[in-house]
């Protein structure tokens, strides 16, 4: 697990993937700074190269410094978009692993919440960015809070009548954004789930594509052990119907249960989680159950 955070300490933040909206990001870090947190912002983080902020080279370098930093807590992404998938093969994540310093955000952020789960064994927080958190609301800035300063018993609920299939899972809970992972297979951070409660959501993506995603992961071995499947939001994604069809697919072949509708991912409440923590997966009562001692994986 990473390490708690105190009032007082420092949030650092990188920007590894697109580049941002300063006026949206200047809100951002005005939310964790009345949390109680410091934030510093090298700089760095306001290069523009093309789509990115900054070159491979210049985003990764803001990302080793900052996780070799003592003074630095946790690093939280400026924004997701597109770029951090490109930058993993240079991170330090021996340097990860020491500090056990937790990275915040979602979409193309999941690869790093990935990488450092499996590369570095740090958890970190599947939760708005710094430009995301600006538009948040209340419930889910009080539990990111929480879950920084250490308080990690908590439940998703599922918001939303959706599907599901009976059964308990238990495991540390890791997943994200599906398109981001499937496009980690063929590398040396492709993508094992055995053991784990896997929750997904994306965004804009048509259901034929989620389709080709999902049996690709599956016969690329992703699933092989899977304990259970919860699943997000999953936005501006045809008919919702379809989808669940393809995840209840899915669950069928490999004999889990499944939960649809917990409020995690775009276009919506973005309910924060710890990444890799230990959970149980209850689908009858629509809830994802996150123990109180994290030190103790199912």
């Amino acid at each position: 697990m990473f390490a708690p955070l105190a009032k007082g300490d420092t949030i650092a933040v990188m920007a590894p993937a697109s580049h941002f909206d300063r006026q949206r990001f200047d809100t951002g870090l005005g939310v964790f700074e009345r949390m109680g947190f410091r934030v510093h912002v090298p700089p760095a983080v306001f290069a523009k190269e093309g789509i990115f902020a900054g070159s491979d080279g210049q985003r990764a370098d803001i990302f080793n410094r900052l996780a070799a930093d003592g003074t630095v807590k946790a690093l939280a992404a400026a924004r997701g978009g597109y770029g951090a998938q490109r930058i993993l093969d240079r991170l330090d994540y021996q340097a990860l692993a020491v500090a056990r310093k937790p990275i915040i955000g979602f979409s193309d952020i999941t690869a790093l919440l990935w990488a450092a789960w499996s590369k570095a064994g740090v958890s970190s927080i599947h939760g708005p960015t710094v430009t995301t958190l600006a538009e948040a609301g209340e419930n889910q800035r009080q539990a990111m809070q929480c879950l920084l300063c250490g308080k990690w018993e908590f439940v998703l609920e599922r918001s939303e009548d959706r599907p599901w299939i009976a059964g308990k899972a238990r495991g540390p809970v890791v997943g994200g954004n599906l398109t981001t992972l499937c496009h980690l297979i063929g590398t040396r951070f492709a993508p094992r789930f055995s053991g784990c409660i896997v929750l997904l959501e994306d965004c804009g993506e048509k259901a034929y594509r989620i389709d080709r995603m999902v049996f690709q992961m599956l016969r690329a071995g992703c699933f092989e052990g899977l304990s259970g499947l919860a699943l997000g939001r999953f936005s501006d994604c045809d008919d919702p119907g379809a989808v669940d069809d393809i995840f209840m697919s899915l669950a069928r072949e490999l004999e889990v249960p499944l939960l649809a509708g917990l409020p995690v991912g775009h276009r919506g409440p973005n309910a924060p989680f710890v990444y890799g923590a230990p959970a149980e997966l209850d689908p009858a009562g629509g809830r994802l159950y996150f123990y109180a001692d994290c030190t103790d994986r199912p």
